[in-house]
């Protein structure tokens, strides 16, 4: 019976976001969920606000790398740790709607689903919609994104089943490649399926600087 989800928040000094993230996840209105959030060296005094929420509400977990690992790993080890069947992934510069859990345990629950995409928008700094922000879930061709056409997939709005994702593992990224599109090409050579709902989950920042402004091959945007 599936009746949980594990968010899974791996950071690397966004101390001036992560708490936005957070609160969008304890004020989730499913509350069987945790959050594990995988703390990978930051210099930023990240440890503080994630302690505080941690001593806040017990769903809150926190894991700290000893060394850096990159996001793909420090995914690895959050979704390892987690305790629930489905995993829904996080961006901690992101923020999320309240139903978010709510929606997948519905689509998980309603027919077979191994990876679930949602709809997102596009904000700026501030948190705000930007112009032509709206962004419907794509429809999947996957010769064209295995063979590297402008097919961009919005990782933080996806949940998946936990035994599928440490099936298939995150990868360390390069300075040519993001984890998650290593994730994304690896799950369809598998064989294993995405489905897309229109339903907006998700408000997406892509900070400059960030390795996904720096790598973003492959953009609709």
């Amino acid at each position: 019976k599936i009746s949980k989800i594990s968010f899974v928040l791996p950071t690397y000094n966004r101390i001036g976001w992560i708490s936005e993230c957070i609160q969008s996840l304890i004020l989730q209105t499913e509350k069987d969920i945790e959050i594990i959030i995988v703390d990978d060296c930051s210099t930023d005094k990240t440890y503080i606000l994630t302690d505080y929420y941690a001593k806040l509400d017990t769903r809150v977990k926190v894991i700290r790398n000893k060394t850096n690992q990159g996001a793909g790993l420090s995914r690895n080890i959050g979704n390892k740790a987690a305790t629930a069947d489905i995993i829904a992934v996080c961006d901690s510069d992101d923020f999320y709607s309240k139903d978010r859990a709510e929606l997948i345990l519905r689509e998980f629950k309603k027919q077979k689903v191994q990876l679930l995409q949602t709809s997102y928008y596009r904000v700026d700094y501030s948190g705000q919609i930007e112009n032509n922000g709206n962004y419907l879930a794509h429809d999947f061709v996957t010769k064209d994104f295995l063979a590297g056409k402008p097919i961009y997939f919005c990782h933080p709005s996806a949940a998946y089943r936990r035994q599928d994702a440490l099936k298939v593992p995150y990868k360390k990224e390069t300075n040519k490649e993001t984890d998650d599109h290593m994730f994304v090409t690896d799950w369809i050579k598998s064989g294993r399926t995405i489905r897309k709902i229109n339903d907006f989950t998700t408000f997406h920042r892509v900070l400059p600087g960030s390795i996904m402004s720096c790598m973003r091959g492959g953009s609709l945007e």
